[in-house]
């Protein structure tokens, strides 16, 4: 028995190691035999991590990382139930220098488990001030980076000097230190917060190829706020007018004009949410093109940002946004303005090119500049309607013509354009307006035909409401601006024969075949109809009642309000009373002022004219009548020799009656 020096305790002879310590004990079998080969064991093993890390060093190969778990290529499986070996592994000697390498040494380091986070997390609200530091408005955000990048829309951030971000239910918030990259017509941007003390929750934006991968009918969430709401993509590749491409998404109790953010089911931003109508709420510069009934939501894909675009340092800050903008050089501003003239991008040049000539001003740039910009402003608007009229986004450009027009007033094409484009919107009386301008700019009469039949088009649509009073004045207005035209004394004396005024009916289609023999078969077609009317008639007899001290009957004024008037044939004017005069929507008060004798001596009155005057059917059209004032209550109205002497009438005092007559 040998007995170890280290703890006294007995063991077995031969034994090289004490069997309750484990240290060598002396004297025992093969001491120096086990001796040297520990030690060559030992010798073999530093000899091999001395050439592991001179293969780590050599150029060309990779470094190994510091091993989490170690495992040794070609090393034999443990035989079940045998202890492990307490001795260090053999390490293999290569057969001779050119041969392969030793094993390698594997390492693998497992990832650790993603964490998932909550989308209400990431949501946040932007608090933007303007240049004094006053609070001007607030939009919605989401976080896109642990270390504090936000995803906001861009066109806010515009006049805009700095900017705050805060989330619900954190108390604080954190500055926004710039824009790192952003994106003008997906109107989309990247903002870097402040350093933060601890990681922020935020979520991923899909890749390019996620997002392609996006089908029509797909689920997704969208959020206007805390709380996830269900909606589904109806055209998976929209493309917007300006060739930018998105998600649709189908109209469903989920979104609505506040959906913000879109996100897939899993949790990855796909992009922010703006409305589908015309007057764009939040994005004035931009109007998604009409689709069916339904579709009101449009996505603007934030894979437009790589995921390598939230590493990139702060490209400028919010400040020097607005001011490069708002505040740029006439070099600055003329340069960009010509880049996108040059591509067609007229909305954006209008802008530019307007700040240009502003900035111009300013810094007393040379005439002869600021007019090839100025040329090029002008031909950007017509570009600009000629663009929204093709894509039937007539307000839109209605409003950019009288935008236009507001810089070039005396632009007879511009003009021209904006009558176009109001009678796509059946603005009749706009149309009209805008015609009389290129009529006088131009002095052309190609405009005339389009006058006719906007002045014909204003009748109708009064005609169609039963006020055939305002058709008239359609047609009469009409007549003053275009004094040649047939057509529109054709269209009138309709009017005047449907209301039974025939001499006038009659001199307007006489004057209408003498301007344009074109009319003739239509105007003689209507004599005709008259000339049957009045030969078939009879004359009109008024009956005068026995020991009556005048004559009274109806009379039609402006063919629609029917009074009595006593007929007077010793009086020189025919004429009505205030209160008719107010009825018929004269402002008499503004009639030229005359003085007449009357029984009750002279007076001095108001003559206003009278659009028509007939007595059944005989009629005599512009009439002068004086208006006589109310004497005790009681108003009178007067049927004078002005309109008696246009017929043939008589009194038969034997009979009891009046007599009117065709001369």
């Amino acid at each position: 028995m040998l007995q170890c020096q280290a703890c006294n305790s007995w063991t077995e002879d031969g034994a090289t190691f004490c069997t309750q310590c484990g240290q060598r004990v002396e004297g025992g079998k093969g001491g120096w035999g086990r001796r040297r080969t520990l030690i060559l064991g030992l010798v073999g093993v530093q000899a091999a991590l001395l050439l592991a890390w001179f293969l780590a060093d050599s150029p060309g190969e990779a470094p190994v990382p510091a091993p989490s778990s170690v495992t040794r290529q070609g090393s034999e499986k443990k035989e079940k139930g045998r202890p492990p070996d307490p001795r260090p592994p053999a390490v293999e000697k290569p057969a001779d220098s050119g041969g392969p390498p030793p094993p390698m040494i594997v390492v693998s380091t497992p990832e650790p488990p993603a964490k998932k986070v909550k989308v209400d997390d990431t949501l946040a609200t932007l608090d933007l001030f303007d240049k004094e530091g006053e609070f001007a408005r607030a939009r919605p955000a989401v976080l896109v980076h642990p270390d504090g990048v936000v995803l906001s829309r861009y066109s806010p951030l515009l006049g805009v000097y700095k900017v705050r971000c805060r989330r619900e239910g954190v108390a604080g918030s954190i500055p926004v230190i710039g824009v790192i990259r952003y994106n003008q017509p997906a109107d989309l941007a990247l903002l870097r917060l402040a350093p933060s003390n601890q990681p922020l929750a935020a979520l991923n934006i899909i890749s390019r190829s996620e997002n392609e991968a996006l089908a029509n009918n797909d689920e997704i969430n969208v959020y206007d706020g805390p709380g996830a709401r269900p909606a589904r993509i109806a055209e998976a590749f929209f493309t917007t007018t300006d060739g930018h491409s998105g998600l649709l998404l189908a109209a469903s109790a989920g979104i609505d004009e506040e959906s913000y953010l879109a996100v897939t089911r899993s949790g990855s931003v796909i992009g922010l949410c703006r409305p589908m109508v015309n007057n764009v709420v939040g994005l004035p510069r931009r109007t998604i093109p009409a689709r069916p009934r339904g579709l009101r939501v449009f996505v603007d894909p934030a894979s437009v940002f790589p995921r390598e675009f939230l590493l990139e340092p702060v490209s400028f800050t919010v400040a020097e946004n607005t001011m490069r903008i708002y505040e740029g050089t006439f070099v600055d501003l003329e340069n960009r303005a010509r880049e996108t003239y040059r591509k067609k991008r007229w909305g954006e040049a209008i802008e530019l090119l307007r700040q240009a000539i502003e900035r111009g001003g300013l810094e007393d740039i040379e005439v002869v500049r600021l007019d090839r910009l100025a040329d090029m402003l002008r031909e950007s608007y017509l570009g600009e309607v000629g663009r929204l009229q093709d894509r039937r986004r007539f307000e839109e450009a209605a409003e950019t013509a009288r935008r236009g027009l507001e810089s070039f007033a005396r632009d007879g094409i511009l003009w021209f354009k904006l009558a176009e484009v109001c009678a796509e919107l059946e603005l009749t009386r706009e149309v009209i307006d805008a015609l009389l301008q290129v009529q006088q700019l131009e002095n052309s009469r190609r405009v005339v035909p389009l006058l006719e039949g906007a002045y014909h088009e204003l009748a109708l649509n009064a005609l169609k409401e039963g006020d055939g009073r305002r058709a008239e004045l359609a047609y009469i207005e009409g007549l003053e601006e275009l004094p040649e035209s047939g057509i529109l004394r054709l269209h009138l004396a309709q009017i005047y024969q449907q209301w039974e005024i025939y001499q006038d009916a009659i001199r307007l289609l006489e004057e209408a075949k003498e301007l344009d023999s074109a009319l003739s078969q239509r105007s003689d077609a209507q004599l005709g109809k008259i000339d049957d009317i009045l030969s078939n008639r009879e004359a009109v007899v008024i009956p005068i009642p026995a020991g009556a001290s005048s004559i009274r009957t109806k009379i039609v004024l402006d063919g629609r309000i029917e009074a009595e008037f006593v007929i007077d044939t010793g009086a020189t004017y025919t004429a009505i009373s205030e209160t008719l005069a107010r009825s018929l929507g004269y402002a008499f008060e503004r009639g030229e002022r005359v003085t007449v004798l009357t029984a009750a001596g002279r007076m001095q009155v108001r003559r206003i004219r009278l659009v028509s005057v007939s007595l059944r059917g005989y009629a005599v059209h512009n009439l002068e009548v004086i208006v006589l004032p109310e004497s005790g209550g009681r108003s009178i109205n007067l049927l004078g020799l002005n309109f008696l002497n246009y017929f043939k009438y008589s009194v038969d005092s034997t009979r009891g009656e009046f007599r009117l007559e065709r001369p």
